[in-house]
């Protein structure tokens, strides 16, 4: 569904946080397009494997459905890091 791929942060959080998408659905949306668009312009170098991509952002549709109201702020907003920064179990160039 482009229309979750291309909504701002606040957007996707707001409809997370509001029910109206679950994270699961925003996680394989963002993950399609990646699949879709990756091979040709090779913006991500590494990606999270889409198993556990997908099996945290049902963790975190759990939260949502427990208490959504102490959900941060972008809670369930996929984001990609730079790779300049350390994160545990990836590259760092």
């Amino acid at each position: 569904m482009s229309e979750l791929t291309e909504s701002s942060a606040k957007t996707l959080a707001n409809l997370i946080k509001s029910k109206q998408v679950s994270c699961l659905e925003v996680m394989q949306a963002h993950l399609d397009r990646i699949a879709e668009v990756n091979p040709r312009i090779n913006a991500l170098v590494q990606v999270l494997p889409p198993e556990l991509a997908l099996q945290q952002a049902r963790v975190a549709d759990a939260i949502v459905r427990r208490d959504s109201a102490s959900c941060g702020k972008l809670h369930g907003v996929p984001a990609s890091i730079k790779d300049g920064r350390k994160v545990k179990g990836f590259m760092s160039t």
